[in-house]
């Protein structure tokens, strides 16, 4: 769980750093980002799933709180969800190849 954990603040300091105006960082720069925050959701919601509980109830209120920042984010960039769908479809998750976990995929259908 660390390890995904790091991935996490990693990919959200990489979208702090593209949104940062004086990164110039084009749209599809952007997007890129958010497709890769979503990507390391998935593989948190795989590690979650097999986690002690006391463990996974930590793990899943950070990704909540990341997904809900991110998405915020997005909203605020005028950043389609569906645009960060179609660079996120080339990844496979180690557990069966889904494009994101259903539970990510709920919370954008909220």
């Amino acid at each position: 769980m660390t390890v995904v954990m790091q991935a996490l603040e990693r990919a959200e300091r990489h979208i702090d750093a593209v949104l940062d105006p004086k990164a110039k960082a084009s749209r599809d720069v952007k997007v890129k980002a958010f497709a890769e925050l979503v990507r390391v959701l998935d593989v948190m919601q795989d590690a979650i799933a097999t986690a002690p509980f006391l463990t996974a109830r930590t793990a899943q209120d950070v990704a909540d709180a990341a997904f809900y920042r991110a998405f915020g984010l997005m909203n605020k960039e005028g950043i389609d969800e569906d645009e960060v769908r179609a660079h996120v479809h080339h990844f496979t998750s180690s557990t069966g190849g889904r494009m994101i976990s259903p539970d990510f995929s709920r919370r954008f259908d909220a």
